[in-house]
């Protein structure tokens, strides 16, 4: 069985907006314009995989993130945590993805925004990706998913308190912190 998911992102921003000043920028080296080193962890927990910076995903001169997990099995992510200041965060994403699989075996690729209490326990998740056929993720009042179907960029914008309606068994005032991946996921093959 041949599976293979493919992820590219230029750009991953979220901008808290203190009382008083300017935007606060919350994602470190979220334009991934310099190495991976700078700002972000990564978990690699699977074979046949591909986590780089490279100039060639888009049309732009700027550097993406480009991962590809090719006929793994396991989980790749690019990650960082960070304590929030409030909840009034504008978060902005260029995300453009490809997952595929068959027979029961099932691939995801996307980005995940993970809700965090002050013990770092998960209060929810939202998914803004791909999920192939057979993929078992399902919504719930914890975890909202915005699907991608095609093979284009596209462009995501919005308030995290906008995002949290989604998630109505999120209490938004034990929120402390949120955890940004870039993920790739293949399972069942």
């Amino acid at each position: 069985m041949r599976l293979r998911i493919w992820l590219s992102i230029p750009l991953l921003l979220l901008a808290a907006t203190p009382l008083l000043g300017s935007p606060l920028q919350c994602v470190v080296n979220g334009d991934f314009e310099e190495e991976l080193t700078i700002g972000w962890q990564q978990q690699i927990d699977c074979s046949s995989v591909v986590v780089m910076r490279t100039l060639y995903q888009d049309d732009d001169p700027d550097y993406e993130l480009w991962t590809l997990v090719d006929n793994g099995i396991g989980e790749v992510s690019v990650w960082q945590r960070f304590p929030i200041p409030n909840l009034d965060l504008e978060i902005t994403a260029a995300i453009k993805v490809l997952a595929s699989g068959d027979g029961g075996a099932w691939t995801v690729s996307g980005f995940g925004i993970n809700y965090l209490d002050w013990n770092m326990d998960l209060l929810g998740k939202t998914f803004i990706g791909m999920m192939s056929n057979d993929c078992p993720w399902t919504e719930s009042s914890t975890f909202h998913i915005i699907e991608i179907t095609d093979f284009l960029w596209h462009q995501f914008s919005f308030n995290l308190n906008d995002e949290l309606v989604n998630l109505p068994d999120v209490a938004p005032q034990q929120i402390a912190y949120l955890e940004v991946e870039v993920l790739a996921v293949a399972d069942n093959c």
